[in-house]
């Protein structure tokens, strides 16, 4: 399904950018820990 992939695709891009600012946070705060579960 082409749709769905193209949102997939989406969403994995709006997680990479989450990411980032998660890192940025974490060297700005080195006791913040975050734990992602990416569940599929």
């Amino acid at each position: 399904n082409l749709e769905l992939f193209e949102e997939i695709r989406e969403l994995c891009k709006e997680i990479r950018i989450l990411y980032e600012e998660i890192n940025q946070l974490k060297k700005r705060n080195e006791s913040l820990s975050c734990v992602i579960i990416i569940d599929d």
